[in-house]
């Protein structure tokens, strides 16, 4: 994940502004001189009066702790679907002794779950040439596919499962084309679920700037109907790459939930011009309102909404 994350850095089209360390605040240089890359002193980004680490330390984040997040809440299937956090919390005290004893040795593993690989998958593709959208989604399908092949013991969910089954067959059928893309699938009420947004990281990474918002709808949303084919998961999809979009520009947190609510709004309009890949539009706007009336309940739960104000909650 490390070294995939400084490919990713050096090959995926990202628009910054580099400054030198001279222009770095006093107060901000003793944590940038304690960053370690290599061979060279780090760029820092500059965000109104405040400074951040490297764009490549943020990638690096992103990637990393995407499979560390994972890793612990997976488990090896123990916490995956454990709703009790104080349970996992006595578990934590009783079999490891409190959280810093967390760390894998020869005793203790926390090995990846299947979102981590297809996380890997994605970045994967995204890295290789590609010359247009349709060609970059034929990538992801089949770097998809063939990441289907290192999930034992990893647990993936049926949605995974079939998706990348059906994307499997169409790819070996040689009347299917741009007409009907192969790895286009059917929509289905059960194909919702988190599996596209636990993927969807580096899609924010690659289109992280300002004007790229468009590009990075259409990858996240089209990628995630490959497996996800039902309004929330491939909004979730959409909602994960974007958030990881907001923070490598440095938005406010407090603005990213307003942010996806209303680019979810322009997310339907996309569905209902689409007619490049077969969006069956009709339970898609059916099945639209949940995830934004979810998404509008969050909001106002954690006094988030219209951008939130200071006094945000968390119960």
């Amino acid at each position: 994940l490390y070294n995939l994350s400084k490919l990713s850095y050096k090959k995926l089209t990202v628009m910054v502004e580099e400054t030198t360390s001279s222009d770095v605040p006093k107060e901000c240089k003793e944590d940038i001189e304690n960053i370690e890359l290599e061979n060279s002193k780090p760029e820092v980004i500059i965000f109104g009066n405040e400074c951040d680490v490297t764009l490549l330390v943020r990638f690096q984040a992103c990637m990393v702790l995407a499979g560390v997040g994972d890793a612990l809440g997976y488990n090896e299937g123990r916490w995956e679907f454990c709703h009790s956090g104080e349970m996992i919390m006595q578990e934590v005290m009783q079999r490891y002794k409190g959280i810093a004893n967390l760390i894998p040795n020869d005793e203790i593993s926390f090995y990846l779950s299947d979102d981590t690989i297809m996380h890997i998958a994605t970045a994967e593709a995204l890295i290789q040439p590609w010359k247009d959208e349709y060609e970059l989604l034929m990538i992801i399908a089949n770097e998809y596919v063939n990441c289907m092949k290192d999930m034992g013991g990893r647990a993936p969910g049926g949605s995974c499962i079939s998706g990348t089954n059906q994307i499997r067959a169409a790819l070996k059928n040689p009347k299917r084309d741009k007409e009907w893309p192969p790895f286009v699938t059917p929509y289905g009420k059960m194909r919702g679920g988190c599996g596209a947004a636990m993927r969807s990281v580096p899609i924010g990474l690659a289109y992280s700037h300002e004007g790229q918002i468009d590009q990075l709808m259409k990858v996240s949303i089209e990628s995630g109907r490959m497996t996800h084919n039902q309004t929330t998961g491939f909004l979730g999809s959409l909602a994960t790459a974007l958030l990881v979009h907001l923070a490598i520009r440095g938005v406010p947190p407090l603005k990213w939930g307003q942010i996806v609510l209303e680019q979810s709004k322009r997310a339907l309009q996309y569905c209902r011009d689409n007619d490049q890949y077969h969006m069956d539009i009709l339970p898609i706007e059916n099945d639209w309102g949940y995830f934004q009336t979810s998404w509008d309940k969050y909001l106002t739960r954690r006094n988030i909404q219209n951008n939130g104000p200071v006094d945000f909650k968390f119960d």
